[in-house]
């Protein structure tokens, strides 16, 4: 089944956002497909649109992102369907020198295929973003559930996917420091 969803595509740094409809191939054994509920706007993603920060176009910008499984692949056991999940801007491996110590954020693999736009097995890929819910995301969440970890408060404005260029505006000119994108 190809997946066909709404998301903000940049074709040409320096150039507003389209909002398009895409599509996917089916997900492979290993994939989840998560439906995204609110997505953050940062300063890297501004450096990708303004074109100091280069990757290959075109590209779906966003690569902080919360929501809930609608699928899983048959080799997942790490989410079930109805998870709610928080989406990292950096997947990683697992297994390379850098994750085995423990610096997965240096992962050898992504750094060498996140760049391309590909998945680790050499698939492309619609966007960048992953999660090892069951080791790195259940503390934070934790954490923000028992008050401890204060997210609401760093978030200065909110704004619908069809406004995410008026929410990069004003970032760039300093109104927001963090605007989510709500679904």
């Amino acid at each position: 089944m190809t997946l066909k969803y709404r998301a903000a595509v940049l074709h040409q740094a320096g150039k507003p956002l389209a909002i398009e409809q895409v599509s996917s191939g089916d997900p492979a054994p290993t994939d989840v497909v998560v439906r995204v509920r609110a997505a953050g706007l940062c300063h890297t993603d501004l450096e990708v649109i303004d074109g100091s920060l280069r990757y290959p176009l075109p590209m779906i910008l966003g690569h902080e992102a919360a929501g809930v499984v609608e699928q899983i692949g048959p080799e997942v056991d790490t989410v079930k369907v109805g998870d709610h999940v928080i989406l990292s801007w950096n997947p990683h491996c697992g297994h390379c020198f850098q994750c085995d110590r423990g610096q997965p954020i240096l992962c050898d693999t992504y750094l060498g295929e996140g760049p391309k736009g590909l998945h680790f097995d050499g698939r492309s890929k619609p966007s960048y973003g992953g999660a090892r819910p069951l080791r790195d995301f259940p503390l934070l969440a934790r954490a923000y559930l028992e008050g401890r970890l204060k997210l609401d408060e760093l978030i200065t404005a909110r704004a619908r996917l069809d406004d995410i260029n008026r929410g990069f505006a004003d970032l760039r000119e300093g109104r927001s420091i963090r605007t989510v994108i709500e679904f």
